[in-house]
């Protein structure tokens, strides 16, 4: 696990696909780290769905959205899904005021 200021990213590879779970706050400050870890999972092989564990972020801004976005519309150009789960209320809001919930892929976590 690596921690920038108040941002923790870990990426895991698990039988369905990668996981990249994600605590603390992101911010203009840490997405840089978030935007490194959502371009890990196509750097050396494509796969199907990566998915990104937002259930320990405590805030997200404008720019952790559009890191999400940015990774979303990278993983379309890979032919492959970007699917978050565990988003906690605030972070919810935050895509539903957006309209970025039309666009993004909210389920629940994968089993396996």
């Amino acid at each position: 696990m690596e921690r920038i200021g108040h941002l923790s990213v870990v990426v895991l590879t698990q039988a369905a696909g990668p996981v990249i779970r994600v605590a603390g706050e992101i911010d203009h400050y840490s997405v840089p780290h978030l935007e490194a870890a959502l371009k890990q999972p196509w750097a050396s092989r494509d796969v199907g769905i990566v998915e990104v564990d937002l259930g320990q972020v405590t805030f997200c801004d404008s720019s952790g959205l559009n890191a999400l976005l940015a990774a979303d519309s990278r993983a379309r150009e890979h032919g492959s899904r970007l699917e978050l789960t565990h988003v906690p209320p605030p972070v919810a809001r935050l895509f539903a005021v957006s309209g970025a919930d039309r666009v993004l892929d909210i389920r629940p976590p994968r089993t396996g």
